[in-house]
């Protein structure tokens, strides 16, 4: 990313925002309930039909984050990590998922976060 790792932490963290860098695939993205980065809360991800409700498990801002969820057949945790490059941020997106639909949802799920890393970073460069 073109911004230092604590400021894409800050534009990152702004889940009203997702969906004006995101639109296709985080149209429906919002919290569910209390609002903010805090192990317990719910961030909705997503674009119907295909959101999930994801319960966040471990936050170290502006360093990682992780949430933990489930939907379509399979369940994971994704964890995202912002750290220092010379050009501004790295942001690595991981995620570890099982269930029965795996095989089939696999080439969906690295095309779908690498278009949306690729849509962060343009705003970044916009916003930041």
């Amino acid at each position: 990313m073109p911004v230092p790792p604590d400021r894409a932490w800050a534009l990152f963290a702004e889940v009203a925002d997702w969906s004006r860098w995101d639109w296709l695939g985080s149209a429906d993205s919002g919290w569910v309930g209390d609002a903010g980065w805090v192990a317990g809360n719910v961030v909705r991800n997503g674009h119907r039909p295909f959101t999930f409700d994801c319960t966040v498990v471990r936050v170290d801002a502006p360093k990682e984050l992780a949430w933990r969820g489930r939907g379509m057949g399979t369940s994971g945790v994704h964890v995202f990590r912002f750290l220092p490059h010379p050009d501004g941020c790295r942001v690595e997106s991981d995620e570890v998922f099982d269930g029965f639909l795996v095989p089939v949802m696999r080439p969906l799920v690295r095309w779908y976060w690498r278009r949306h890393l690729r849509s962060f970073r343009r705003w970044c460069a916009l916003h930041g």
